[in-house]
């Protein structure tokens, strides 16, 4: 319980509690159940809540993290290019101010390297695909792909 929800409890019990008794007694059910809800959100305020941030890599899920939890200090790496938080982390406060970190197994950094190059491998794909579309051997696609009824965008998108 923090001292301020302490105190206020104190004078409740021991100064406006007794009054209210005296002089309007219809009022004290309906002040104890104020103080009840008050005490469990005093409670609940001290637990730790879990919030997860979920976004592609680059839209500033890490600046908005440290611009919350830090100000101006950076508590995990934003601002570059790529992935830069790309497992998950946990920030937490501490009266201390100090870092720990968890190494992660050799079979899951090669899951992340294999994730990265999917990744990778489909956004070169795409742009692949889309200068395709931009220069003049597209119509030449067309004409085959009309010619043995094939749908051309299907096609692309079994190369890509």
């Amino acid at each position: 319980m923090t001292d301020l929800i302490a105190r206020l409890k104190e004078w409740f019990d021991n100064k406006a509690r007794p009054f209210l008794e005296q002089h309007a007694t219809e009022k004290v059910v309906e002040l104890d159940q104020d103080l009840d809800r008050l005490l469990r959100a005093d409670l609940r305020a001290s637990e730790e809540l879990a919030i997860c941030f979920l976004g592609a890599a680059g839209v500033g899920k890490s600046t908005l993290i440290n611009a919350l939890v830090a100000g101006e200090e950076n508590v995990l790496p934003s601002g570059g290019i790529g992935p830069l938080t790309a497992l998950a982390m946990q920030v937490r406060y501490s009266e201390k101010a100090r870092f720990e970190a968890e190494y992660q197994t050799l079979q899951n950094l090669w899951r992340l390297v294999f994730g990265l190059e999917q990744t990778f491998k489909r956004q070169e794909a795409a742009e692949r695909a889309a200068s395709i579309e931009d220069t003049d051997v597209a119509p030449e696609f067309e004409e085959v792909a009309a010619e043995y009824e094939v749908d051309l965008q299907l096609v692309l998108n079994c190369i890509n």
